[in-house]
This record gives structure tokens, sequence and C-alpha cells, in this order.
């Protein structure tokens, strides 16, 4: 399902491409004995699409990490990490910046995220460079979450702007608990992005209502999920293509109108309306 660049204007501003913030993949699934092959395939899949053209011909590469807590260096031993339900990993490969000191010319950062308060997990990517901009980056972080999709089913999966450990905006804007988000995600849509992994569950309602926006391009990944893309390229996420994508969502998204951060809120992050102005709950009820 990788789709690449030939015949898309490749952005080199990289002032523009800053501005609209670095981009990150995500998936969120319930912890169960595969988390070890998804964990593996999901970091074999981000160095396959991503170090290559992020940090081939850059400069030496540092590799760090940490398996909760405990710092190594050097390919992490996936072999011998025991998945408990309160541990996470973090892997990173960054090439250093020689003439300012604390900066990169180039970074790579994949992780597991799971703990004993959820009975659920998530992968995330993201990556930075000073050659690409976080436009092309995007591209290649799709690819992580398709070949993932193809896989294996999740309760949520997204490539957009990034969020704290790949929490929805939308979810924290509503004041939604991320706990009571993940024990809904099969019947509440946690949130929308560039591109959105609509789980099983809900995929039937979405690609029904998705025949009233041919903008969006929708497509059944292996596993049984639907990608909702909104847009060709992450730069075609505009407001118009945004508005497209909440409209065609809006009946399992979480009614409420979202509020407003103090943070500087990130370009085309969410729509500040109530989805039920948009349409009714697929559900005679909706969970609280």
């Amino acid at each position: 399902m990788k789709v690449p660049f030939g015949g898309q204007e490749e952005v080199k501003d990289m002032a523009k491409a800053r501005e609209v913030g670095a981009f990150e993949s995500v998936v969120f699934f319930p912890q169960g004995p595969d988390i070890r092959e998804r964990t593996e395939q999901w970091f074999a899949a981000c160095h396959s699409y991503l170090e290559g053209p992020v940090l081939d011909g850059v400069g030496e590469v540092v590799r760090f990490g940490s398996d909760t807590g405990v710092k190594f260096s050097g390919e992490p031993n996936l072999s011998e990490f025991t998945y408990d339900p309160d541990r996470s990993l973090q892997y990173s490969l960054v090439v250093p910046d020689d003439d300012q000191p604390g900066d990169w010319h180039a970074d790579l950062r994949m992780s597991l995220w799971v703990d004993a308060v959820s009975p659920y997990a998530s992968l995330v990517c993201t990556s930075y460079s000073k050659r690409l901009s976080n436009y092309e980056i995007a591209v290649l972080l799709r690819d992580v979450v398709m070949e993932h999709v193809d896989r294996h089913s999740v309760v949520y999966g997204a490539v957009g702007y990034g969020t704290t450990l790949g929490r929805p905006s939308m979810e924290g804007a509503l004041r939604r608990s991320w706990i009571v988000g993940l024990h809904q995600a099969e019947s509440v849509l946690r949130g929308y992005s560039w591109i959105t992994v609509v789980p099983a569950a809900l995929a039937a309602v979405v690609e029904t209502r998705a025949s009233k926006f041919p903008q969006l391009k929708v497509q059944r990944a292996g596993a049984g999920d639907l990608i909702v893309q909104a847009g060709e390229m992450p730069q075609d996420y505009d407001d118009a293509m945004q508005a497209a994508l909440f409209e065609c969502l809006a009946p399992v998204l979480a009614s409420g109108t979202p509020r407003k951060s103090l943070e500087k809120a990130r370009p085309r992050g969410i729509i500040y309306r109530d989805a039920r102005e948009v349409a009714p709950f697929h559900l005679p009820v909706e969970p609280t």
C-alpha cells in the first residue's frame, strides 16, 4: 500500500514546513500476546521507510533509547524485552549537528507505550530532518501505519500533527479522559487527522457516509479497519478538506464543542464545532 512521491511536487521550503509542525504516526490496540510481534514489525517498518531517506548520508548516527527508564545504546534487544503492562520502550536514531550543539540534522524516534492503568498500548513513530520537509516525512509515516493495519486491527490510528504520546487533539479539547476514549474507541472515534484509521466496528457507518465526499480517499485495510485519507498529500489537507473529513466522520465522533487550548494552536488541528450539529450519533444512545 506504499504510495510513492512520483509525479507530486516535493515541498522543500523548510520554513513553511516548520510552521505546520512535525507529524507523527500512531496506532492504538488492546494489549495481548501479539504485542511483541506488533512492536518488532512497527520498528522494522520505521527503519525500512524512514531510515534511508532521513538519515543516510547526513552524518554519524547516534542510537539510544530506554527500556522502562534504563538507557541503552546500539540496537535494542527486543528478544529479551518482557512486555509487562507497566513497561514501555523508546528507541531513537539521531544525527547531531556539530555546528549547533544540542541540535540535530535529523532524527527517527519510535516507541511502544504501555501502562497498568489501561489494557491498551500504542506504537508511535516521529521523525525530523533538515533536508526533508515535514510533508515529505508525513508520507513515509503514512506507509508505516498502512503496513501495520494491513496485518493487525487497531482501535484508532492516525498520521497527523504531533501530540502527547499520540493522544488525539480532539479528545483533549473535549476534556474526555484518555482511558474512557480508549475503552469506547470501537463505538466513538477518538479523533481525526490527515490519515485516520477507523476501527472495523465503525467502518461500515463511515464507508457509507463517505460516498457523499468524493474528495476523501477511503479504503479497507487488510485487517478490516477503514483508512480515510483527506488529500493525496499532507499539504492538501487544507481547511476545506478538514471540513469535509469532519462532516464525514461526524456520526461516529463524540458529542460536545471542543474548547480551545491555551497552548499555541497547530494549523488544522481540530474543528471547534459539536459533531451533533452535523449528524446524529450512529447509535441510539451515545456512551457516557
